[in-house]
């Protein structure tokens, strides 16, 4: 293995050791069977799992343009994470949402704060329309 790899490995296992002593979250079923068929111990974290079944509010702001996440995986987070919230961009987005297109993300993040209850009023951003 590259030895900057490693040391960026184990710099991210130091960094969450501190949750080595909270209880193991409840796995979905769908990770069951992926550790079962696949090399499961890559998401594995001092016997913790780092997918797991849980009631959290999440949303995905999407790019399409994402190499990595290509188009059908919105759909197929849709039937994982069920219950959460997908924002898409616009379709020259990809990967790196964040410096791709600022002002889209916010504009897609700010209506779900509020959504849950977040003053949003208050926050004034100023993004130019791309960091990269």
């Amino acid at each position: 293995m590259n030895t900057l790899v490693s040391i960026v490995i184990a710099a991210f296992a130091a960094a969450f050791a501190i949750f080595h002593t909270y209880p193991a979250p409840p796995k979905s079923p769908l990770l069951y069977q992926w550790e079962k068929e696949d090399g499961g111990s890559y998401f594995k974290f001092q016997d913790y799992d780092i997918f797991f079944k849980g009631k959290f509010r999440l949303l995905m702001i999407y790019g399409p343009a994402d190499p990595v996440n290509k188009p059908p995986f919105h759909e197929h987070y849709r039937k994982l994470v069920p219950g959460s919230r997908i924002h898409i961009l616009h379709e020259h987005v990809g990967h790196y949402v964040h410096l791709e297109a600022p002002k889209e993300v916010v504009a897609g993040y700010l209506p779900f704060l509020e959504s849950h209850g977040v003053k949003t009023k208050t926050i004034s951003v100023a993004l130019p329309d791309r960091l990269l």
